[in-house]
């Protein structure tokens, strides 16, 4: 399905995944961030990761790779 939830990619830190999510926006693509841990205490430990529509998936990766979005 086009409209299913795909993670892009998991990041480390969070500064990380927000900067990535910006350019995401700033070039039209929606996304959000998933964390396991609570409140966002310790997301080093787990990650924060980005999702993104299944049908951006390609698009959002290109830009990310390309804008160098950590």
């Amino acid at each position: 399905m086009a409209d299913d939830i795909v993670v892009l990619r998991t990041f480390t830190y969070e500064h990380e995944a927000r900067i990535a999510q910006a350019t995401l926006e700033a070039h039209g693509i929606p996304s959000m961030l998933k964390s396991d841990s609570a409140a966002g205490m310790l997301a080093f430990v787990h990650g924060i990761s980005i999702a993104v529509r299944a049908v951006d998936k390609e698009r959002a990766a290109r830009i990310i790779s390309e804008k160098g979005a950590t």
